[in-house]
């Protein structure tokens, strides 16, 4: 099999260290693009950090999801867990497994960024979180892209896919698609997917963190697998199904905390 190197793009998701430092063992990681907020010249999200911050303090949402994504993935650590120290932390991974390292506010707008995915030898460009790519970047990599979204494609494209399911009675379909990535939003063919199991006594960010754990484990094992992982994808019409947008961000805050079997 052909043993091609592959790099990431991702933004801040709640396991990402975790994904990284298995997918660097296998000595194929390249190189990890983040996209990381950019706080300093945003007043809102400067107001929005201090009342995340002080939420946090009554009750850390870190310990939660740490709780739940180490039942599910196998090796998790308490380093794995996003915190004050995971650009540290994600410093640490190059070092030791030897990949480049890339920080940005705007992939969309850092032309180093543009520069370095257009002189990358990597095959393919693993997509994990962050915001939305543009044809301006996509189009400067050689390779192809892919991405890992949580939801079942093609019937929950879009936000929040785990509420939507639920909401709409379509328990069966709470889950996770690898497809590739092109510029219309979960609109690829699909190389991946899998479910997650309904369990009523769940909150709505438990049923969440589960199957983004479930995801980040069968992102890892499709990235081992590459390129034969990458093989015989499936079609589908995204303009026959929905696009779900974020509920309202205060009211979803409260969902958050409410079992799914009263949704």
């Amino acid at each position: 099999m052909n043993r091609s190197n592959y790099c990431m793009v991702a933004g801040w998701s709640a396991g990402l260290l975790y994904a990284v430092d298995k997918m660097a063992e296998s000595g194929r990681l390249e190189a990890v693009v983040l996209q990381k907020p950019n706080t300093e010249t945003d007043h809102n999200s400067r107001l929005r950090m201090i009342a995340k911050k002080a939420r946090n303090l009554f009750c850390d949402p870190g310990k939660r999801q740490a709780s739940v994504l180490s039942s599910i993935l196998p090796g998790f650590r308490n380093f794995h867990v996003l915190s004050a120290h995971r650009e540290k932390q994600l410093r640490s991974l190059a070092e030791t497994h030897g990949f480049d390292l890339l920080f940005t506010t705007s992939i969309n707008e850092d032309t180093r960024i543009h520069d370095y995915l257009e002189r990358s030898q990597s095959r393919h460009a693993l997509v994990l979180g962050g915001k939305v790519l543009r044809s301006v970047v996509l189009n400067r990599f050689n390779g192809r892209w892919i991405n890992c979204h949580g939801g079942l494609l093609p019937y929950y494209r879009g936000l929040c896919s785990e509420y939507w399911a639920v909401k709409n009675r379509d328990c069966d379909k709470i889950g996770w698609t690898v497809h590739e990535l092109v510029e219309r939003i979960d609109a690829g063919k699909i190389l991946q997917r899998g479910t997650v199991s309904y369990d009523p006594g769940d909150t709505l960010e438990k049923l969440m963190i589960r199957n983004h754990a479930a995801m980040v484990a069968a992102y890892i094992r499709f990235a081992d697998a590459l390129p034969d992982s990458a093989s015989n994808p499936l079609e589908h019409k995204p303009g026959k199904v929905n696009y779900y947008s974020r509920p309202d961000g205060r009211a979803f805050r409260r969902l958050m905390r409410t079992k799914v079997s009263r949704l």
